[in-house]
């Protein structure tokens, strides 16, 4: 199931531009609207999921660096505090702050605007490690910590 979000993603940002050759802004207009589509999709009554791995194919297809560095830093930031949504938002941000770095060439409004897209559906995790009810890492796979 994981492979299809994160090829919606990477198709559409892909397509729009290899393939069409489309301006940025509508690459990146493309992009948003398809993880905005994940997120709160109509046919499923305007929920859905929280987009990551969506976002994560869109980073993936616009620069390959980008795809790697998430992965990286999510799985160390992941690990590091054994909190899944707190990995994967802290995760876009990194990548946005590396995007500064020309000789990577990241798209730094891409990234930030994923960022703001992604962010508020992870604000009850937030508000759950805050409260303690936040389930690790290690709960969700079975184990003891």
């Amino acid at each position: 199931m994981f492979h299809r979000r994160f090829f919606k993603g990477f198709i559409v940002y892909f397509t729009a531009f290899q393939i069409m050759h489309l301006n940025n802004f509508y690459v990146i207009l493309g992009s948003l609207l398809v993880i905005a589509g994940h997120n709160w999709s109509i046919f499923l009554k305007f929920k859905g999921g929280k987009g990551i791995a969506t976002a994560w194919g869109v980073m993936a297809a616009s620069n390959p660096i980008a795809g790697i560095l998430f992965f990286v830093f999510s799985a160390l930031v992941t690990l590091t505090t054994k909190y899944i949504g707190l990995g994967n938002v802290v995760s876009i941000f990194m990548v946005y702050a590396v995007s500064f770095f020309d000789f990577l060439r990241i798209d730094t409004k891409l990234i930030f605007f994923i960022f703001i897209l992604i962010l508020p559906k992870h604000i009850e995790n937030f508000v759950k490690i805050y409260n303690g009810t936040e389930l690790k890492i290690n709960a969700r796979l079975g184990k003891d910590e």
